[in-house]
């Protein structure tokens, strides 16, 4: 039986001690601005918003941010279900929740080819699984990890309406979609708790700064058609990049420098 939730008496101050902690070997120390994140999410949570979308960069920690948060509401005897929409996702989660002192014993993962255990408080579910299983019960606060994506799922609805009274917490880094007049997130959010900008982050040292290389002029954009989302249409959009032959430029310059990413 879980703990009932009740507006206002999530503290923002937990104690771990609830539960007995692995011994963590490389334990993680939220930065400055995680902290402030999970503070005004609190914040929001004690005056009785329960629907709270948190915006911060790719690349400043999310993860990790949601991760305190699971670890203090384990410790309150909440139970929580965070839904994810890659396999690879929900394996990083685990060992990062482990670093924040979450014993496995606690965790339960809804998703194919891994055994379930409803009855640990803390459910990591692969969205697209639950679609073919019956929902968890009893769990008093949704995550939703990457929620642009996540909340456009057709059961992703159908979840919340069958867990009406649940706190519903989702965080991204793109909280824009290409429908702006037909999805938009305050379907989902009454309120949103902003993180630091992606140029703070480089002042603080937390990103690389950017720089751009390109080859202007060989592609005319003005030939291109777009598509009903707005963007260039992509099969159009190779052709004409093979043919000013930009990835030829791409494979002559490139070898002066000993590592680069291109983006696709």
């Amino acid at each position: 039986m879980t703990a009932a939730f009740k507006p206002g008496d999530i503290p923002v101050d937990f104690q771990l001690s609830l539960l007995s902690s692995p011994q963590i070997e490389s334990p993680i120390i939220l930065r400055p601005y995680q902290q402030t994140i999970k503070d005004e999410v609190y914040n929001q949570l004690n005056q009785g918003i329960h629907r709270i979308l948190v915006y911060s960069p790719t690349g400043s920690g999310k993860t990790a941010t949601f991760c305190s948060m699971i670890a203090d509401l384990l410790a309150s005897r909440h139970r929580v279900l965070l839904l994810m929409h890659r396999e690879f996702l929900i394996e990083q989660t685990v060992k990062t929740l482990m670093r924040f002192g979450v014993p496995t014993e606690a965790i339960g993962i809804i998703k194919a080819g891994y055994s379930e255990n409803r009855d640990r408080p803390i459910q990591l579910a692969g969205i697209q699984s639950l679609s073919r299983r019956q929902h968890p019960q009893n769990i008093d606060i949704v995550i939703g990890d990457e929620a642009h994506t996540i909340c456009w799922y057709s059961e992703y609805k159908k979840l919340l309406n069958s867990l009406n009274n649940s706190i519903q917490i989702g965080f991204t880094a793109s909280p824009w979609r290409l429908k702006p007049h037909k999805q938009y997130f305050g379907e989902w959010f009454d309120t949103i708790v902003n993180g630091p900008t992606i140029q703070e982050l480089m002042s603080l040292g937390f990103l690389a700064r950017v720089r751009y290389f390109g080859k202007g002029g060989l592609v005319d954009l003005t030939q291109l058609d777009t598509d009903s989302t707005g963007d260039f249409k992509t099969l159009q959009m190779e052709q004409k990049f093979l043919d000013a032959g930009i990835c030829e430029a791409v494979l002559v310059e490139t070898p002066q420098w000993n590592i680069f990413v291109c983006f696709r």
